[in-house]
């Protein structure tokens, strides 16, 4: 943390110098996004809550037990089925989502909706909608795109085993 500090203080922004001298296993650069519009409507997805608990959990078992606690929490269905979902997991005045959609139904719009009813979600609540998507992820990149959101900032990540 210190040599970090220390390549902050001086004003060195080439990310380079942070892996070599940090000697950084791991690397990652994300953009950051926020929602400056407003969304008055989208279709095919809606909020899930409690009773909704065993139909998220056929197709996202990993995601379930954050039913309560990730709200708001949107999801995509199709014939009855949740294709994708959306929710909060960084909390506060702005919230970040997560976004999630079955192999099997990607690139079909599915997240967008998601996202869309999300959004809409949390600005009726009066809060902030962020969105952050790894430079090496173009699909979420152009979903964030899609959806609206606009860049605010560029972060990285750096860490050793």
């Amino acid at each position: 943390m210190e040599k970090a500090q220390a390549l902050l203080t001086e004003g060195v922004w080439d990310l380079s110098v942070y892996r070599t001298k940090l000697q950084a296993e791991g690397f990652s650069e994300e953009t950051c996004f926020f929602f400056p519009h407003s969304v008055s409507s989208f279709s095919g997805s809606r909020l899930l809550n409690s009773p909704d608990l065993e139909l998220l959990a056929l197709s996202f078992p990993e995601c379930a037990e954050e039913l309560d606690t990730a709200l708001p929490y949107a999801a995509c269905l199709l014939e009855g089925k949740i294709v994708s979902i959306c929710r909060s997991v960084r909390r506060g005045l702005g919230q970040e989502a997560r976004i999630e959609t079955l192999p099997a139904y990607r690139r079909n719009g599915y997240a967008l909706s998601a996202l869309h009813c999300w959004t809409h979600a949390l600005q009726e609540e009066g809060l902030v909608p962020l969105y952050s998507a790894e430079l090496s992820n173009q699909a979420s990149l152009q979903l964030a795109g899609k959806a609206g959101y606009v860049p605010y900032a560029q972060g990285f990540q750096l860490w050793r085993a």
